[in-house]
């Protein structure tokens, strides 16, 4: 490990690129479910799936960093204060850099939630009507009748 302060600074921006990830996912998202593509929008979850483990990975590090540098207590919005002078100005740039890409992520995922939320009530409501018009087997409770001389055992 380098300086912990440095290695503190490069983890807060990758976090803003991998947010940024996440955000132009949520996009390709929303865009994904207004053309009915679901083969994107599954390929899309799956990478959302990736970035939420990488997620993972970087919050272990930061826990570490964080303890290394005795700022485990500091919330993000003063942890430039606690910088060394030098490193003052490149921790609160990341910093806000981080906490505005924050912000457009948790709007573009909220624009896509509520863009898949209202298509599934559509779907739920073609569905429900379906259910009073369809006849035919697998559309009802009834099972099919078998044919009577019906053999189970193929030997006779």
């Amino acid at each position: 490990m380098n300086n912990p302060f440095d290695d503190y600074l490069v983890l807060l921006k990758q976090m803003t690129e991998e947010l940024k990830k996440l955000s132009e996912m949520a996009r390709n998202k929303n865009d994904a479910v207004i053309n009915n593509d679901l083969m994107l929008l599954d390929d899309i979850l799956k990478k959302e799936q990736v970035s939420a483990l990488a997620f993972r990975g970087m919050e272990n590090k930061q826990t570490v960093l964080l303890k290394s540098m005795g700022l485990t207590d500091v919330p993000l919005s003063s942890l430039a204060k606690h910088f060394p002078k030098e490193k003052y100005l490149d921790a609160k740039d990341i910093v806000e850099k981080l906490q505005s890409e924050y912000k457009v992520y948790c709007y573009t995922s909220e624009v896509a939630r509520n863009t898949l939320e209202c298509n599934l009530h559509q779907i739920e409501k073609i569905v429900a009507n379906m259910q009073n018009k369809v006849d035919g087997p697998g559309y009802d409770n009834k099972s099919p009748e078998l044919p009577k001389k019906m053999k189970t055992d193929f030997r006779v």
